[in-house]
């Protein structure tokens, strides 16, 4: 995080946090009683195991059924206080990076657009929790983060969820537009699904091999565009940021997507909600959304290291 957000921080943001920090006390207090409370219910529960010989099962079923009930009762003010810093505060840090929340009808954009690229497996459940726009740079971007899930069946006919995505989904302006449908995909997340018109394409470079997969619906085209010098750019994007993402263009954009830790690939700070900040942290605290500029700078990095605004 850089000082200039520090000197935006206490010019733009820091006057409207001082009326959340009553609120934001509150709530940390309660939650300390919480676990104060919680802890005391376990240590009187081994107690009375241990000298009424009581079955220890009833009693320890019991003891989290009242520390659910408290858990309930005192982090609610925490999830309200989450809500309404998001709310008021959010749109604040987001314009620091000329970034905006997306509105309901980009919302249902994105909806429509995720199942027209047909670039994941096929999928039941979309869900998409936080979604910014904005520009960066001169290329129009937007960053969502989406929660893709399947529903299957077991030889019982009980039915369940099986993720399919769940991580960041990406996509920025492409300054080079061609016909051509390129997907580079991270060697190893094989899982992604393919669109059935694209073939694999075979070049000889070895060392931009080792890290992704390369199909397209043109032979040719596709090796125009990757030329020695873009592959040099991704396979460095690899290397210094230590993800793995499958990189798709499109006529006029590009679409990355990055999938969290628990779904095979790991994805650097990424293992985590988006744009979400410390709660342990006063809302006053220019380090409260430290994580969440950082976020968003890794992802313009990636921009960055690509040389894509260059190249308008």
């Amino acid at each position: 995080m850089s000082s200039e957000f520090n000197d935006y921080f206490k010019k733009e943001i820091y006057k409207e946090t001082l009326k959340y920090y009553k609120q934001w006390k509150d709530s940390r207090d309660k939650s300390n009683l919480f676990l104060k409370v919680f802890l005391g219910i376990v240590i009187v529960t081994v107690i009375l195991c241990f000298i009424y010989k009581l079955h220890w099962i009833e009693i320890t079923m019991a003891a989290f059924l009242v520390s659910g009930l408290a858990f309930f009762l005192l982090y609610k003010d925490w999830f309200k206080y989450e809500k309404t810093i998001k709310k008021e505060i959010l749109p604040l840090v987001l314009k620091y990076k000329n970034l905006q929340i997306a509105d309901e009808a980009q919302r249902q954009a994105l909806k429509r657009l995720v199942k027209t690229l047909k670039i994941f497996p096929s999928y039941d459940s979309y869900s998409c929790d936080d979604f910014v726009i904005g520009e960066y740079k001169g290329l129009r971007i937007l960053i969502a983060e989406l929660d893709l899930e399947r529903e299957t069946r077991n030889s019982k006919g009980e039915r369940s969820k099986v993720p399919v995505f769940n991580g960041i989904f990406v996509s920025f302006t492409n300054p080079n537009p061609q016909k051509a449908v390129l997907v580079l995909r991270p060697d190893k997340a094989r899982h992604f699904s393919l669109n059935s018109a694209l073939k694999q394409v075979h070049l000889e470079d070895p060392e931009f091999e080792k890290y992704y997969d390369i199909y397209s619906n043109d032979q040719i085209e596709s090796r125009n565009i990757l030329t020695p010098a873009f592959m040099n750019r991704v396979v460095e994007v690899n290397k210094k940021l230590s993800f793995k993402s499958k990189i798709l263009t499109i006529a006029n954009n590009f679409y990355l997507s990055y999938e969290y830790e628990n779904i095979n690939i790991t994805f650097a700070n990424f293992c985590k909600n988006l744009f979400e900040f410390r709660l342990d942290q006063s809302p006053c605290d220019v380090n409260t959304y430290k994580e969440m500029i950082d976020d968003i700078e890794q992802i313009y990095e990636v921009i960055d290291m690509l040389n894509l605004a260059e190249e308008k």
